[in-house]
């Protein structure tokens, strides 16, 4: 009988299902810390627990022995080997919750990987009590915060500490030098008061925590394969408050958390690949000068631009570069450079890559370069590709931006979420769906809706010729006025062939002020798009009527 190591990741609870613990709990941290220095654990059998934490099971070499240990190899981690064992499939959690089989990594699709010699040293030193643990470095590395003062936190409480005296002690070490970048005062007092909720003094450390990602991301239904009926039970009262502590973790807020899926929509030649290039340096200096969002620490970006060429995409990063302070780089890839990536065919590689990476945030431009599908109207194609994506996210805890391309016609009354073109499936993937529309050379509307926060729209002013190009503003009445006024007008025109309109009753059709209507009827004869005659009666004034296209002819509409 062949020996295996098992490795049990104690990450993050799956906030779609169960509700979101966060990122805060040390066994994500810890392991893409490990990876990091050691390369990427190689795709083997998995499994999720009834817990939503992970089981990957390696083969072990001939003669070699591994103990049990619990904590040993780093914060979240435990190993279970000789005379220990891992619950299999289908098992039933004591929440009333199924273990399955992580999909396309069940035993019968990917053979046992080799466990790789530094997981193998690793787990032999840290079971012997010769491992990672030891005395405390003099600067804890940014990614190592959370594990370290959870580990202290863990042995104050092992040792009968309050969460009072817990939260001190950990907000007395969360200080310079040792911590050149502090974790917020809120983040230590949560983390304080969730070890005193989680573990009863004088117990034991090991960190039963229920997890996910290494984000504190969402997971698709869809990510295991599981019995859809009976149906497991329903989450304990008790668990939706404790859960609803945890909130999302904003990389740009607000529009792109970590482990999250952001769709970016927007018409052909209308400004995404612009603003995204904008927002992706933003992102890798920590900063968005433009005003509106905010972009808490700088964070590594991964660009994939499979439409522009490299020339094109330095030229944009040069220009933005001028507005935008901190001199980092998001990393970057042009058309001619670009991998072949496609879900699900690489989705495990992906997934390897980012993590061993370290991204934060993934770009992806445009998606449908990265998908198999052949119709993208098919719900059936795309649902793969979906849920695909969504396994990328949970499994780096990347924040993914997707840019994507509009339907073609008009808005018209259409919501966000009925924009993107191809099957309804995409939008039903995304956390956040965001709507860039061109109004004018230098104005464009920006509309976001999210899950996670309330709709919101900008406004978003680019002037090339300006070394700041970029400004953001919150979009009052005006945001999209031009495209209502041209939709209404369109619209009254094609009803009354003939006729022309008063600015007061393109006002009332569009829900807008007069002046605002009127402000843009007259861009709209100004780009050619509607035409201006005085207005006959006593009220004088002008009137309007707009310039259809008919087939391939272009006919103007006469007013009286």
């Amino acid at each position: 009988m062949v020996g295996t190591l098992g490795l049990r990741e104690r990450r993050h609870r799956d906030r779609r299902s169960l509700g979101n613990l966060g990122a805060r709990h040390g066994g994500d941290d810890t392991l893409r810390d490990l990876e990091a220095k050691h390369g990427p654990l190689p795709v083997t059998t998995t499994s999720i627990t009834g817990s939503k934490g992970a089981h990957y099971v390696f083969r072990l070499p001939p003669g070699v022995t591994i103990p049990n240990s619990a904590g040993k190899i780093g914060p979240g981690l435990d190993v279970r080997g000789e005379a220990g064992f891992i619950v299999a499939p289908p098992s039933i959690h004591a929440s009333g919750n199924s273990y399955v089989w992580e999909l396309e990594r069940e035993p019968e699709d990917v053979a046992t990987a080799d466990a790789p010699p530094w997981l193998l040293d690793f787990a032999l030193k840290g079971a012997s009590g010769k491992g990672p643990s030891g005395p405390l470095p003099a600067v804890i590395p940014e990614g190592e915060r959370r594990a370290r003062l959870l580990s202290l936190g863990g042995t104050l409480r092992k040792r009968g500490a309050e969460e009072t005296e817990i939260r001190d002690a950990l907000r007395a070490m969360n200080r310079p030098p040792r911590f050149p970048k502090p974790l917020p005062d809120s983040e230590v007092s949560e983390l304080a008061r969730d070890i005193a909720a989680r573990y009863p003094a004088g117990g034991s450390l090991a960190l039963h925590v229920y997890p996910t990602t290494a984000s504190g991301a969402e997971s698709n239904p869809v990510k295991a394969k599981s019995p859809s009926w009976p149906p497991s039970p329903p989450i304990p009262p008790e668990e939706i408050v404790r859960l609803a502590c945890y909130p999302v973790e904003w990389l740009i807020e607000p529009l792109c958390a970590r482990g999250q899926v952001t769709l970016f929509v927007a018409g052909p030649k209308g400004m995404k690949s612009n603003f995204a290039t904008a927002l992706a340096l933003g992102a890798a200096n920590g900063c968005w000068p433009c005003g509106e969002f905010r972009i808490n620490a700088p964070c590594r970006v991964c660009y994939l631009n499979f439409e522009d060429g490299k020339r094109r995409v330095s030229r944009r990063l040069v220009k933005f570069a001028g507005q935008i302070p901190g001199g980092k780089w998001p990393s970057v890839w042009g058309s001619e450079d670009a991998p072949d990536v496609k879900l699900p065919r690489d989705e495990a590689k992906l997934i390897e890559w980012l993590r061993a990476e370290r991204f934060d945030v993934l770009v992806l431009d445009v998606l449908l370069y990265t998908s198999e599908a052949e119709d993208e109207n098919s719900s059936a194609q795309m649902q793969r590709w979906c849920a695909s994506a969504r396994r990328v996210a949970d499994g780096s805890g990347t924040a993914i931006l997707l840019l994507h391309h509009k339907r073609k016609g008009e808005r018209g009354g259409s919501s966000v979420q009925d924009l993107a073109r191809g099957s309804s499936t995409l939008a039903g993937l995304a956390d956040s769906i965001l709507y860039l529309e061109r109004q004018d050379d230098t104005h464009l509307g920006l509309e976001a809706v999210s899950k996670d926060a309330p709709p919101a729209r900008w406004t978003l002013i680019y002037d090339h010729s300006k070394a700041e190009p970029w400004t953001v503003e919150p979009a009052g009445e005006v945001y999209g006025a031009r495209a209502k006024v041209l939709a209404a007008l369109q619209q009254a025109t094609k009803k009354t062939p003939g006729a022309s309109f008063a600015a007061s009753t393109v006002a009332t059709l569009a829900s807008l002020s007069e002046n605002v209507a009127r402000e843009q009827l007259k861009a709209l004869v100004a780009d050619g798009k509607a035409v201006e005659s005085p207005r006959p009666g006593r009220g004088g004034g002008s009137a309007y009527a707009a310039i259809l296209e008919e087939g391939n002819h272009q006919t103007t509409t006469t007013p009286p």
